[in-house]
């Protein structure tokens, strides 16, 4: 303790502050580290972009912008974001060996690019990623192994892919902590509810236009009571779906300035 209080007179003699400055932003966002890549980003269409405390970036949407593998060289430079939306865009496995760099990454939106199973190699060496969508896109069976490594997720979409009951064998065994999965429009038969019922900690299921029978989505409920099961098939027999609700970046406006919610598992707009 004597040591201590030296070496405060000590800071202070030399005019040292032992505190930092007040922040005399009056609450404001920071200003951003690099301007010049804010500015790069919106030049491609970027929307979202989102800041940490320290004006560094952290959440960018490309979501329907026209770039592709050439344009997303960009994201490179992006060495503190946690949160990238590629959805509808001209991305490849070229971009995924970018993004596949980008360690701090939590929740990654990939649905309707060009990536193919191989891609996801690239995507190994994220040890925060808990949000992976990745519907709409070439995945099959092949895929089931890579995400099956990923034991950080709790939301995974593989809506309207070729995946199959191989696949959710995998998930599964390997990902037990998964808080929502969406299956919908995927090859999965009766043979996944026994799989599927072993993720007792899922929240949301959807199983709505697969092969799957009224019989297998009731063996579904009750190996899962406390999980919401989506599927054409009710107790009183086939009825439509509501549509899903939009996932965030669907709703934001390219001028919105308010940061990302927290992202909290379980939720399609987490």
């Amino acid at each position: 303790m004597v040591r201590l209080a030296l070496l405060a007179s000590a800071l202070v003699a030399t005019g040292c502050d032992l505190l930092p400055e007040p922040n005399d932003n009056n609450g404001a966002p920071p200003p951003p580290l690099q301007p010049g890549l804010v500015e790069e980003l919106q030049t491609l269409g970027a929307s979202n972009i989102d800041l940490n405390t320290d004006g560094q970036i952290i959440a960018v949407s490309f979501y329907k912008a026209d770039v592709g593998d050439a344009e997303l060289t960009i994201v490179s430079k992006l060495r503190e974001v946690e949160d990238v939306n590629l959805k509808e865009t001209r991305a490849t496995d070229a971009t995924l060996q970018l993004v596949g760099q980008r360690r701090m990454l939590r929740r990654l939106s990939l649905g309707g690019t060009g990536i193919t199973d191989r891609g996801l190699d690239h995507l190994a060496d994220l040890p925060r990623l808990e949000t992976l969508y990745l519907e709409n896109t070439g995945l099959t069976d092949a895929a089931g192994s890579r995400l099956a490594e990923h034991e950080s997720l709790r939301i995974l979409w593989l809506n309207d892919t070729d995946v199959g009951d191989a696949t959710v064998r995998r998930l599964a065994h390997h990902l037990p902590q998964l808080k929502e999965l969406n299956l919908g429009g995927t090859d999965i038969s009766d043979a996944s509810a026994p799989a599927l019922g072993r993720l007792g900690r899922l929240r949301t299921l959807n199983v709505s236009d697969t092969q799957m029978s009224e019989e297998g989505v009731k063996r579904l409920q009750e190996l899962l009571p406390q999980t919401h099961i989506l599927s054409e098939v009710t107790n009183t027999g086939f009825e439509p779906l509501p549509p899903l609700p939009p996932a965030p970046w669907e709703t934001r406006s390219p001028d919105a300035d308010t940061m990302l919610p927290p992202l909290q598992p379980g939720s399609p707009d987490a």
